[in-house]
């Protein structure tokens, strides 16, 4: 609860009478209490002992005047002094006079704690426009030292320390975290603090916190580590001039700086004096792209600079590596890099350059180099945008990898993966992913001291929560991809992910459990899991179908994460990710005695117009949570899954499930005497993975008891797997769901696909046909910033047959591949209705969307999207969103959806 006070008034008491001889001694005193008084009612902040001061201390309480508001409309206001009107000036303001200054202020001066890490201006004053406050608070320091100030403030802020005016900054800007760091000198004993933020309009917010100078230099850096240049664009006789953040000076004894080349050639290595600015003449490079590196004790600060025109650089090397019609790898990643050049350029254009823009410039001009200068692609360091094809629709896929300098060929390296957030319909090379250099740059920092590489992989994550199948084929794609380029430690590979990111993170972790060694998120935003009643009928998350968040809901199954370590960093004041789903899951997952961590985070808030979120502490701690967490196969498995496309963990596999959409539960130990007992619910067919059994004894007999039956097998010495049946089996059908081909719609997208078009009709039916492929491949493209490939169904081959998917659009009239498969399918089709085997639909402008076996490879799926009126065009936009279904029918004219469902386990 806030609190707000106004000084207590003075009350007149009765006078009282004292012997003249101690008259003097009583106005000493009251002169000595009142001095007392006034620095006493003044918060006092208690700075620990050196030994014990090893992280932040927050300013939560202090005196707070304000507001002040003006007419003059200028941001300037930040340099109006408010307290001439009560005869004082802000450098004159110190512990003697506070309680004079508080009385002339009158109201609009109060004693305040903060609720929060923070001063919410709004929440005290509303949001008044060119307005300032102040806060007054005394620090107390047990030595003379300096100490690092870290502040943030929405919009300018002015600070002065012992009567000197320290820091100024008055910027229309938003608060984050640690916008600003800078040093202050305290003296022993209490130290005045007097604040000044300044509002122009919108949200008003300021925070400070104070730190050891080395605890901001190891966790902020990153803020700052990788712009210390202060120009990356650099003329031919320019020199390289060079400006670290002052609070990270008092570390830089032996400071080396180094310049190389993008061939990874040494072309500079000096010693620079003590400071923190220099100027390096440059006079005997050429022009090109390079990039400088400052060492210092535990440490090391990257970035790229470039000199002379930077497109002529662009325009000769792209010349080079498209000489000889490159293909293949070489090809994609070219296109890659030269695809985002163009866009930073024509984003220069559009909106101006900035030296932001100019780095990311060189960035790619650097990698664009470096390929030039060795044409492979593999088992090179560095920050690298590369790309590949993906086998779901044939386009080009793009992911973002790094790999520490320290890294060699013939060692394993671990690997972290980035899953990344919801954010926008934009290219992978365009996205947030890969513009947020101070995150970028805290993740390869850490990279670089943990030995780990990073891959940021685009996995089809765009402004909508896609978590169906396609997400994990395009994850899968890209690690598998950084696997063939470098020598990956599989046994080492960990999950990283923020808010909805850290959402995707968790559920691919909980259906692919044998794959990740740990998991890291921050805040993972899992309100889908939540009730409808409480979604918000607007949100992206309230058009999740009751059935699929049953079904794929991972607070059913937190059992998977029985050998997945997790660390969830999540602040109870975190308005967007609900806190106590993070703590529910931490709660179930250690009743179970799982390996789980739940990190407040300090109770930071975390809200729209504001992130404290403590962003390079919470990654340190992940990262040394991955140390030395591998993935082993364990002794024992409980594993569940409500779905078959989702049925392995480790060595144990769920091949067929009794009852569908019902949760299925497999937990099996295995005992060193060759015995494996397990228990099941809602399985029907189980295997086991002999290859990956941990201690199987293939000369002794293994005895397996399911459910207390007990059965003895011979392990043949090639024997791969053993299949085992629970209970009384029902003779297989010609088709079964099962782990390649379940439903419902979108799962079609998992793997590669063929869009067919129709080939026969009516001309009018040939164009409506037309339309709707046309349709498709524009919302696919709308979707997936992809094309898809298209076929026309009188050239369909068995190799398509063999490989893909098949997306058949029409009916039987206009589409003679379905013409072929129609006797072996569960539609009928009639001028005036519609039959998905048992069911029966009337009318006349009937539309439907339905997944199927393909009857001439039941491995593979087919989807029908037709109509009975081929007139009339069925748009079935957004399948791999909304697909969640097996069947559905629509009244073309309505729109209305007229039956909708699943089919059984044998596909009726």
């Amino acid at each position: 609860m806030i609190s707000l006070r106004k000084r207590p008034g003075r009350q007149q008491s009765a006078p009282l009478y004292f012997p003249g001889k101690y008259a003097s001694l009583l106005l000493l005193l009251a002169a000595l209490f009142t001095a007392c008084s006034n620095a006493s009612e003044i918060p006092n902040i208690q700075l620990p002992a050196a030994e014990k001061f090893n992280t932040e201390v927050n300013v939560g309480r202090m005196i707070l005047f304000g507001p002040f508001t003006s007419n003059s409309g200028s941001l300037h206001h930040i340099d109006t002094d408010e307290f001439i009107q009560y005869g004082l000036r802000e450098e004159q303001i110190n512990f003697d006079n506070v309680s004079r200054l508080r009385d002339k202020a009158g109201k609009k001066s109060f004693l305040y704690q903060t609720p929060h890490s923070y001063v919410d201006g709004v929440e005290l004053f509303t949001a008044l426009p060119h307005a300032n406050c102040y806060a007054i608070f005394s620090v107390n320091s047990p030595v003379d030292q300096d100490i690092a100030f870290l502040l943030g403030s929405d919009d300018g802020m002015k600070i002065w320390v012992n009567q000197q005016l320290c820091f100024r900054v008055n910027d229309a800007r938003s608060m984050q975290r640690n916008t600003d760091i800078f040093v202050v000198h305290l003296k022993k004993g209490p130290n005045f603090v007097l604040l000044k933020c300044n509002n122009g309009g919108g949200y008003w917010a300021f925070y400070l916190n104070m730190s050891r100078i080395d605890y901001a230099a190891e966790f902020y850096q990153h803020k700052f580590g990788y712009d210390f240049l202060e120009h990356c664009l650099l003329g031919a006789n320019d020199s390289l001039k060079i400006n670290l953040n002052p609070c990270f000076t008092p570390l830089r004894d032996s400071t080396t700086l180094q310049v190389f080349s993008p061939a990874g050639k040494e072309m500079l290595s000096t010693k620079l004096p003590r400071g923190s600015n220099w100027q390096i003449p440059l006079h005997h490079l050429d022009k090109g792209s390079y990039k400088c590196k400052i060492l210092v004790p535990g440490d090391t600060l990257s970035e790229i600079f470039m000199i002379g025109n930077y497109h002529d650089m662009y325009d000769a090397d792209s010349v080079k590596l498209s000489a000889g019609r490159p293909d293949g790898d070489f090809l994609v990643n070219t296109q890659t890099l030269f695809s985002r050049f163009r866009y930073l350029e024509s984003f220069g254009t559009r909106y101006g350059c900035d030296d932001q823009l100019y780095r990311k410039i060189a960035i790619t001009l650097f990698d664009i180099a470096g390929i030039v200068n060795d044409a492979g692609f593999s088992n090179k360091p560095g920050r690298h945008l590369r790309g590949y094809i993906s086998k779901v629709d044939g386009g080009t896929e793009n992911y973002m990898v790094y790999v520490p300098g320290s890294y060699r060929k013939n060692v394993p390296i671990p690997l972290v993966m980035v899953i990344p957030w919801v954010s926008q319909r934009v290219p992978f090379i365009q996205s947030p992913h890969v513009a947020y250099l101070d995150k970028i740059d805290a993740l390869t920092r850490l990279a670089d001291k943990f030995g780990y590489a990073i891959l940021w992989p685009a996995a089809r994550i765009f402004e909508r929560y896609n978590l169906n199948p396609v997400v994990s084929t395009s994850i899968f794609e890209a690690m598998k991809k950084v696997s063939e380029d470098y020598a990956i430690d599989q046994h080492r590979v960990y999950l990283y992910g923020v808010c909805s990111g850290g959402m995707f993170a968790m559920l691919l972790a909980n259906r692919f459990p044998e794959y990740f060694a740990a998991i890291g998120v921050e805040g993972p935003e899992l309100n889908y899991t939540k009730s409808k009643t409480l979604l918000d009928p607007s949100s992206d998350l309230f058009r999740f179908p009751t059935e699929w968040v049953k079904e794929n809901n991972l607070l059913q199954t937190i059992n998977n994460y029985q050998h997945i370590p997790l660390y969830i960093g999540h602040a109870p004041a975190d308005h967007k990710s609900d806190y106590a789903i993070s703590k529910t899951i931490y709660n179930q997952a250690k009743a179970q005695g799982f390996n789980i961590i739940l990190d407040s985070v300090g109770n930071i808030t975390k809200t729209p117009n504001l992130d404290l979120y403590p962003d390079a502490l919470i990654l340190r701690k992940m990262f040394s949570f991955f140390k030395d967490k591998v993935t082993t196969a364990p002794l024992s498995i409980n594993f569940s899954t409500f779905q078959l496309k989702y049925n392995r963990a480790y060595w144990m596999t769920i091949d067929q499930i009794d009852t569908l959409h019902a949760l299925a539960n497999i937990q099996a130990t295995f005992h060193s005497n060759n015995l494996l007992k397990i228990t099941t619910k809602n399985i029907l067919q189980y295997s086991i993975d002999l290859t990956q059994l941990p201690g199987l004894q293939r000369n002794k007999k293994l005895l397996v008891i399911t459910n207390n039956d007990t059965a003895y097998f011979n392990i043949a010495p090639q024997a791969d797997a053993l299949h085992l049946s629970i209970g009384k089996q029902q003779q297989p059908g010609l088709l079964e769901k099962n782990h390649d081909v379940e439903g419902p719609v979108n799962d079609i997208f998992k793997d590669n696909f063929l869009l067919v078009s129709g080939d026969a009709g009516t001309k009018e039916e040939r164009l409506v046909n037309q339309m709707m492929v046309n349709k498709f491949i524009q919302n696919w493209q709308e979707n997936n910033l992809n094309t898809c490939p298209v076929k026309t169904a009188a050239v369909v081959n068995k190799g398509d047959i063999a490989r893909s998917n098949l997306i058949l659009i029409g009916n039987p009239a206009t589409n003679s591949f379905i013409k072929r498969l129609a006797p072996k399918l569960p539609l009928k089709i009639d001028a005036n209705s519609l039959d998905i085997g048992s069911r029966h639909i009337d009318g006349n402008s009937l539309g439907y969307t339905l997944i199927y076996p393909n009857p001439l490879n039941p491995k593979k799926y087919i989807l029908l999207l037709g109509s009975n009126n081929s007139s009339i065009a069925h748009m079935a936009p957004d399948l791999q969103y909304t697909g969640w279904y097996d069947y559905e029918v629509k009244n073309l004219i309505s729109e209305a959806v007229l039956k909708k469902g699943y089919f059984d386990k044998g596909w009726k």
